[in-house]
């Protein structure tokens, strides 16, 4: 199931705000504004392994499934790496 841009906002919400304890710019910039940090910052690591641990961990303390973290984190993290690494045309 494809998840909505609001429930894509709400989660980046909680995400922002009790992980990098900042203030969302606007209720509906959320996911955007993640996204930027995540451009700037960095995604962590991409060893499987880790990123498994840290589904479990975030969907654990934001009381949400690991498939909702998963989706979530696939559809955040997917363009980013698309556009750090570009197919050849």
């Amino acid at each position: 199931m494809a998840m909505t841009e609001e429930r894509k906002n709400e989660i980046a919400r909680s995400y922002l705000f009790k992980k990098q304890k900042l203030i969302p710019r606007s209720e509906k910039d959320c996911y955007s504004q993640l996204q930027d940090l995540v451009r700037k910052e960095g995604f962590g690591s991409f060893n499987p392994e880790i990123i498994q641990i840290w589904v479990g961990l975030t969907a654990k303390r934001f009381g949400i499934k690991i498939e909702e973290v998963q989706e979530f984190t696939h559809n955040l993290i997917l363009p980013i790496a698309q556009e750090a690494f570009p197919m050849p045309k």
